[in-house]
């Protein structure tokens, strides 16, 4: 399951980039961090497009990418003791105070970029996640099978030469 949710992800990153130049990457960040799917690709163009290019766009992408870590870390760690002390479920309503926060702030601290011209490009977009799926959905069925049989890739699978 966290292997489709990422490679989901992964793929769909390019099209929430496109939406956040087409629509206003504030208003896409707002959007964004509401459904959860497209803030992450929207708030790192937003970063790109706020700091000017140069020591400034490098230092906050160095704070974009230490935070994204750091998030990582904590959101393991919390994750299980949120699971251990209270009940998995409580995992789920985590992001909701920290997604309405970001929401209610952003209109105040962020600004709003320039729109571009366009459209977006779904069948691409869909090409693309399909693209990174299929090969890693393959390889990570490649270690067993439904049947109980070793797979091909097995060294056990093969008769000896002995």
């Amino acid at each position: 399951m966290v292997n489709a949710y990422t490679l989901t992800l992964g793929g769909l990153l390019l099209l929430g980039g496109r939406t956040g130049d087409l629509y206003g990457k504030r208003r896409m960040l707002m959007i964004g961090v509401s459904l959860f799917a497209t803030a992450s690709p929207t708030a790192l163009a937003l970063v790109a497009a706020t700091f000017a290019e140069g020591s400034a766009r490098n230092r906050a992408m160095g704070v974009y990418g230490a935070m994204s870590g750091a998030g990582g870390a904590t959101g393991v760690l919390m994750g299980g003791l949120l699971t251990t002390s209270l009940s998995w479920r409580w995992v789920l309503f985590v992001n909701v105070p920290i997604g309405l926060a970001v929401v209610a702030l952003a209109p105040r601290v962020l600004p709003e970029t320039e729109r571009q011209t366009g459209r977006l490009d779904l069948p691409g977009a869909l090409t693309a996640t399909a693209g990174m799926t299929l090969p890693v959905y393959g390889l990570v069925h490649a270690a067993t099978t439904s049947w109980g049989t070793r797979p091909r890739c097995s060294p056990s699978f093969w008769p000896s030469s002995s």
